[in-house]
């Protein structure tokens, strides 16, 4: 069977525990919420990444706005 499934013996196991006795509507439904979870994740890493960019340019700008300038003629 795990051969015409080309799955491993093991995932195919795990699978058939998790969702053994599970409704087709059911099984669908959690794939979906799965993959609008990974969505929302990745979201959520980028926000931390942009946040962490303007910190890093703000930063940046307080340094600059503080350092003397020197003028020269």
């Amino acid at each position: 069977m795990c051969r015409q499934l080309e799955v491993s013996e093991a995932a195919y196991h795990r699978g058939k525990k998790q969702y053994d006795g599970a409704q087709m509507e059911t099984v669908k439904r959690l794939k979906e919420l799965e993959k609008e979870n990974s969505r929302l994740k990745k979201l959520g890493a980028e926000q931390a990444l942009d946040t962490n960019m303007l910190k890093e340019i703000r930063e940046t700008l307080n340094k600059e706005a503080i350092r003397p300038r020197s003028f020269s003629d």
